[in-house]
C-alpha cells in the first residue's frame, strides 16, 4: 500500500508578503490555543503550491 501526494510541500527561501501574513497568522493561530513552536526558522517552512498555503512544521512533540 502506497500513498501519492499529489501536492508537494516545497522548502522556502524567501517569504513574500501573502505568505508573511500568512505566518502572522499561524502563529495568532497557536498563541491563542496556548501552543509554542519552540524552532520557529525558516527551515520550517513549507509551502505547499497547489492551494497557496504556508505550513508550519516540525513541532517536535
Amino acid at each position: 500500500n502506497f500513498i501519492l501526494f499529489t501536492n508537494e510541500l516545497k522548502p522556502i527561501k524567501v517569504l513574500p508578503l501573502i505568505q508573511s501574513i500568512q505566518l502572522i497568522d499561524i502563529i495568532q493561530y497557536l498563541y491563542d490555543c496556548h501552543v509554542i513552536h519552540r524552532d520557529l526558522v525558516i527551515e520550517n517552512l513549507m509551502f505547499d503550491s497547489h492551494i497557496q498555503q504556508l505550513k508550519l512544521i516540525d513541532f517536535d512533540c
